[in-house]
């Protein structure tokens, strides 16, 4: 080939996907602040088809071009691995900032921004119901997801097909399990810092588990129609590798959103935020 790294020309689509992304979160922004709600609804929602068909097309050209042109070559995997890292590290980053808010506001909370707990007039979610089963749902889909791994290497399409229909199922019953359960919780974003929290930091990761979802889907249907069979394993370690970081972010989400319910858990943290300070 002409060159060592693999260029799409002429592709519009990372404008698109970035234009899609825009539209999301200005919508969010603007639903949050209530302001024109059905409107800034529609905006949303537009949003995230404009960035659904970006990503799409962005994926066709890239398999296009990989296949048909000059394929995968060392320094093209070698990127696509860097920036795997790089947006891995950068949606850790995005995480970290609410949990660090979680944890101050657990261990002063202020008036203005309404009490962490206890909270008055509201009865917070049990430990041991829908969370705990979410959780063991997307450990389980973790460890399919590396048995679809091994049958990706043995070429067994029954072992590949049982796991992902396994790994399908757990995800849905982690997705119904989470919105039966904002459904049903008493108390909405606006409620204090607890509730703003506990929806960013459960929202944020249930829209990450279905693009994980998403991906997943896009590798099975490489598999199944016999493209990309020597790049397979590089494409599923990717997609594997951000499944279960979705899977190790949802235990730390776990911990910081039901685990901080306990009053006597704030007391804790409060006291370990007062050692820290005084020692440093």
């Amino acid at each position: 080939s002409r060159q060592s790294v693999l260029l799409i020309e002429s592709a519009p689509w990372p404008t698109v996907v970035a234009i899609g992304l825009f539209f999301v979160i200005v919508g969010f922004i603007f639903l949050m602040r209530c302001l024109g709600y059905c409107f800034m609804l529609d905006f949303v929602i537009r949003g995230i088809l404009v960035f659904i068909i970006g990503v799409m097309l962005w994926a066709r050209d890239l398999i296009r071009e990989s296949i048909f042109i000059c394929r995968f070559t060392i320094v093209t995997q070698y990127f696509l691995r860097l920036a795997l890292y790089n947006f891995i590290l950068s949606e850790f980053m995005l995480f970290f900032g609410f949990f660090w808010s979680a944890f101050y506001s657990a261990g002063w909370p202020t008036v203005w921004l309404g009490y962490w707990c206890p909270c008055v007039g509201i009865v917070f979610i049990n430990n041991f119901g829908l969370s705990l089963l979410n959780t063991l749902a997307l450990l389980m889909a973790g460890s399919s997801v590396i048995w679809i791994r091994n049958g990706l290497k043995e070429v067994h399409i029954l072992k590949v097909i049982l796991g992902y229909s396994f790994t399908y199922s757990m995800a849905i019953i982690f997705m119904f399990n989470q919105v039966v359960e904002w459904y049903n919780v008493s108390f909405s974003w606006g409620s204090s810092i607890l509730g703003t929290i506990f929806f960013m930091l459960t929202g944020i990761h249930f829209s990450h588990a279905v693009l994980g979802l998403f991906a997943m889907t896009w590798i099975f249907y490489l598999y199944m129609s016999s493209l990309l069979l020597g790049q397979v394993s590089l494409l599923y370690r990717s997609v594997e590798m951000y499944w279960l970081f979705v899977d190790y972010m949802w235990v730390i989400v776990f911990w910081f959103s039901y685990g901080f319910s306990s009053i006597s858990f704030n007391i804790k943290i409060r006291l370990g935020l007062e050692l820290v300070y005084i020692f440093v």
